[in-house]
């Protein structure tokens, strides 16, 4: 008959392994590359290659807009906010310094995790940059704004890698200055977006 020293110490190692094989399985779901395929037939690949390879250009280039669609728009509501919010100049350019230094770091992360991770997990960025954005425009406080926009930040930083992953897993190494020089016009539609939405003075 075990002590009940030993009992406990047993069952919480118990419920340690326990915690750690939940850990383990929610790390592996989110973060482990998609699971190898074996190859189809020849005839398959050469009809349906040329299609895929279009989506992964399309889905990427449409993505990756959609993150620059709102990358920079606090810079053009900035006078505004800070009249009615009553913050100053500093006080914004904190913000606007916070969010580029996490976007920096979270690129850096976020590189080195797409490499070894499915793409899909990155590109939910776009879901959380939103509800950063929205919980950012319902709130009033200073200190709230600094940490919504400096999470906002790291949540813009997870549109690069996985972009970049895919494009050069589907295109030749030949291919990939016309290929990335096209797919750079993605970030051309902020200055459209963001220029239609600021009135030009008279």
């Amino acid at each position: 008959m075990q002590c009940l020293h030993c009992y406990y110490s047993s069952s919480s190692d118990r419920k340690r392994n326990k915690c750690n094989e939940v850990i383990h399985d929610l790390e592996s779901s989110l973060f482990e590359a998609a699971v190898h395929i074996a190859r189809l037939p020849d005839l398959q690949v050469k009809r349906n290659y040329p299609k895929l390879r279009w989506q992964i250009l399309e889905s990427t280039f449409i993505g990756y807009a959609t993150f620059y669609l709102v990358r920079n728009n606090l810079p053009v509501v900035s006078k505004e906010m800070g009249q009615a919010l009553n913050y100053s100049k500093d006080q914004i350019g904190n913000m606007l310094a916070l969010s580029v230094m996490t976007y920096g770091i979270g690129r850096f992360i976020m590189g080195s995790l797409s490499d070894r991770s499915n793409p899909v997990i990155h590109a939910s960025g776009i879901a959380v940059d939103r509800l950063l954005q929205f919980c950012f425009c319902n709130r009033k406080q200073l200190p709230v704004h600094l940490a919504l926009w400096t999470m906002n930040g790291l949540a813009q930083s997870m549109g690069w890698a996985p972009c970049g992953r895919s494009l050069s897993h589907w295109y030749s190494i030949r291919e990939r200055g016309t290929i990335f020089a096209f797919w750079n016009l993605a970030k051309m539609w902020e200055a459209v977006w963001l220029g239609s939405l600021r009135p030009i003075p008279p």
